[in-house]
């Protein structure tokens, strides 16, 4: 099977924050949100711990409204720009609803660990026993595996598939975003590897550390259109049908 590189619009995903007329204060705003809990953080862990959930909330409801313009929009007229901050309570709502579902998730996985821990006796997460070949390392390299498959690629697809159907129980779809993934798994891999190394492409702004927000919030956005893409990509012989 032929690799397509870069079969995303990586480059219009990447100018995406940076186009618009009111695309500074846009920025302005998600970098703004992300400052707080980085101000916080510097004040005390705990201060810095609970300004996080309220950005987490509101850049994660942005995050959908960023999915639901490009899932929505024809292929031959793509977003140009990134949209209104407008409607916060909407906002508000949306994240919430991602938090909760990423949450539920997550304590299902935990839930499953647990059951296998009861099953088999073995030391969950102790990381000293990943290089043994033991069936605790065997466990425990299964729980981290996946766990990463969950974040780094379950859940923006899970995102993206709300953000298509408007429906915040599609999140439970779990064999059609599975099916996303497989049907579309080198636009998976793209999406998550950009994910990655805009995180820490990111994270080198600390050395400015005025920039730190204001780089996060963009690589968010740029994330988002991407997993977006990824979600509603479709083979060239049939490019110009609408998403599934």
């Amino acid at each position: 099977m032929k690799f397509k590189l870069f079969s995303l619009q990586l480059k219009r995903a990447f100018k995406l924050p940076w186009q618009g007329d009111s695309r500074w204060q846009r920025l302005l705003v998600g970098a703004l949100l992300w400052a707080l809990p980085m101000v916080g953080a510097a004040i005390t862990p705990w201060v810095g711990a609970a300004l996080l959930l309220p950005t987490v909330i509101l850049t994660g409801g942005y995050c959908l409204r960023v999915m639901r313009y490009e899932v929505s929009a024809p292929a031959e007229q793509p977003p140009t720009e990134l949209p209104p901050w407008t409607d916060w309570p909407n906002l508000v709502r949306d994240g919430i609803w991602l938090v909760l579902l990423a949450l539920s998730y997550l304590a299902g996985l935990a839930g499953v660990m647990f059951l296998a821990w009861l099953a088999t006796g073995t030391s969950l997460l102790d990381f000293n026993q990943l290089e043994s070949e033991s069936a605790d390392s065997f466990v425990n390299f299964l729980f981290i595996f996946v766990a990463i498959l969950l974040i780094c690629e379950y859940f923006p697809l899970m995102v993206a598939h709300i953000a298509r159907t408007g429906d915040f129980k599609a999140g439970y779809d779990y064999r059609y975003i599975l099916k996303r993934i497989l049907s579309n798994h080198s636009e998976c891999y793209q999406a998550t590897a950009a994910s990655i190394l805009l995180l820490e492409l990111s994270l080198l702004a600390i050395i400015v550390l005025p920039l730190l927000p204001l780089a996060v919030f963009a690589a968010q956005m740029i994330s988002s259109n991407l997993w977006a893409q990824a979600y509603k990509f479709v083979p060239e012989k049939d490019s110009t049908a609408a998403p599934k």
